[in-house]
């Protein structure tokens, strides 16, 4: 049985505008008008430690949150960054967690400016951001946005205008507590401020055919993922690949760029014009945990299957 992971699919250019902001990093560039608890009377579920030197991710301060579910009335208490947001340029939400290597669930509600019942949560998309790591240690959580694209384009949410970034800790629990750091904070949008696909929330858009054919296949994974902690580095997962008995044939599995009828023109869903933003590069990390040796062919295939084009295979020469 062979098996290869694809950590993110990413289209590199030489020019590039605005494809990234930092939403707030703690040490002075910060969108955020304040940082605030949902519960207004002790004892409180959250404790904020500003300009935190413990656990930093970059620059010289972190936010510390001490969480005691206990005191949680309603067991969906938040914290919340508030201001005034236009998250419809951009395609990710990310922010770094220091956590001590308990399991931590994590789950994010956008309200909209002035009309909170206009609201997108991550769950609603079965999209469940949770810290995974066994020590303690940084990770990256990120919001596939995109995925907000229904709602913004049926009226259930303007992402123009969202006035609350929220993050609600270990959502309907009763009883957990702990310390976790925030770093970090940023919006990015694909394809040159970020990958096209991380692989965070799904498989939408991939499909496979021959031996990559498989009802329970290709699956998400925290096994193996790609990430430096750089702008284009997001999340902790990847599209794992498993087949065997494959032939000599042309057997494939594939990204259909035009599959979201909500996405915007030149957005992710809808992203078929390669050379937009002056792109010349498409850069693909893979790990093979049963090869070191194997080719990857790639094909441009036009709209209606014509006007093919096979990019000269490149191979994984890894090391296992």
């Amino acid at each position: 049985m062979k098996r290869i992971h694809f950590c993110m699919l990413v289209f590199l250019g030489l020019v590039g505008g605005v494809f990234g902001e930092m939403v707030e990093d703690f040490d002075g560039s910060s969108l955020v008008a304040s940082w605030w608890g949902g519960d207004s009377t002790p004892p409180y579920v959250y404790t904020l430690g500003f300009a935190n030197t413990q656990h930093v991710h970059s620059g010289s301060a972190s936010l510390r949150v001490d969480f005691n579910k206990a005191n949680d009335v309603n067991l969906y208490s938040f914290l919340s960054a508030g201001g005034y947001f236009n998250l419809r340029n951009y395609d990710y939400l990310s922010f770094w967690v220091y956590n001590t290597g308990t399991p931590l669930r994590i789950k994010v509600r956008l309200e909209q400016v002035g009309s909170p019942t206009n609201a997108w949560e991550t769950d609603w998309a079965a999209i469940y951001p949770a810290l995974t790591t066994t020590q303690a240690d940084w990770e990256n959580i990120c919001v596939d946005l995109t995925r907000a694209f229904f709602g913004h384009s049926h009226g259930d949410i303007d992402m123009t205008r969202i006035g609350q970034i929220m993050l609600i800790v270990e959502p309907g629990d009763g009883a957990k507590s702990g310390t976790f750091w925030i770093d970090d904070v940023m919006v990015t949008r694909a394809p040159n401020g970020a990958p096209l696909d991380p692989f965070e929330s799904d498989s939408y858009g991939w499909s496979a055919g021959g031996v990559f054919t498989n009802p329970a296949l290709p699956v998400l994974t925290t096994e193996h993922f790609q990430n430096s902690g750089g702008p284009a580095d997001l999340g902790q997962r990847s599209l794992k690949i498993v087949w065997t008995n494959k032939s000599a044939g042309y057997d494939n599995f594939i990204y259909t760029p035009c599959h979201d009828t909500n996405a915007p023109a030149g957005r992710i869903g809808t992203y078929t014009n390669f050379t937009l933003y002056s792109n010349t590069l498409i850069s693909l990390w893979v790990k093979s945990t049963t090869d070191n040796h194997f080719p990857i062919l790639l094909k441009l295939t036009g709209s209606k299957g014509t006007n093919d084009l096979n990019v000269y295979p490149q191979y994984y020469d890894g090391g296992g």
